[in-house]
């Protein structure tokens, strides 16, 4: 065996594993405490000085509070879509019970994004939500809920069997 297929070898098998490795960290295996499921309408509902709620449609998902997540999204949407901005951005602290919980990634209406931990959602009448980034994570909206597409279905691939059986659990299916 010559040098070159050496380094063809080594490299191949680089590959392979960095590539396993990332599938595995990209893949969301639900469980019982991952209360809502990418592509379900829900309202987000908190309280600063006043309480204020709006709808939304679930983009993603992680167990818990992931600050680089917000880090690395605030600076991506406020240099490459002004027209894009966090109405509410979770506040939780390292050191708190929240921070710990379930975490969602919303688009909401008027072109908003938030990220919110799991204790302020609950499920909301089916509708559209108006928001111009849908048609980039869901191919189209089934009477209850959106349509992942072929990348979302592949990272969170047990949620849409998930939000119907929810759903229907509800009255709304």
């Amino acid at each position: 065996m010559n040098i070159e297929n050496i380094y063809e070898i080594i490299i191949t098998n680089s590959l392979r594993i960095n590539s396993d490795e990332k599938n595995k960290k990209s893949l969301k295996n639900r469980t019982s405490v991952v209360k809502f499921g990418v592509g379900m309408i829900v309202r987000h509902s908190w309280t600063d000085h006043f309480s204020n709620s709006h709808d939304g449609v679930i983009i993603g998902w992680h167990n818990k509070c992931d600050e680089t997540f917000i880090n690395k999204k605030n600076k991506i949407l406020w240099h490459s879509h002004q027209c894009l901005k966090y109405n509410h951005v979770c506040r939780c602290q390292k050191y708190l019970s929240s921070a710990y919980q379930q975490h969602y990634i919303l688009l909401t209406e008027n072109n908003e994004i938030c990220y919110v931990g799991q204790d302020q959602l609950s499920i909301c009448p089916p509708k559209k939500i108006n928001h111009m980034e849908i048609g980039r994570y869901f191919s189209n909206f089934e009477r209850t809920h959106y349509i992942p597409n072929e990348n979302l279905r592949e990272e969170y691939p047990e949620d849409t069997a998930a939000i119907i059986k929810l759903l229907a659990n509800n009255g709304f299916y």
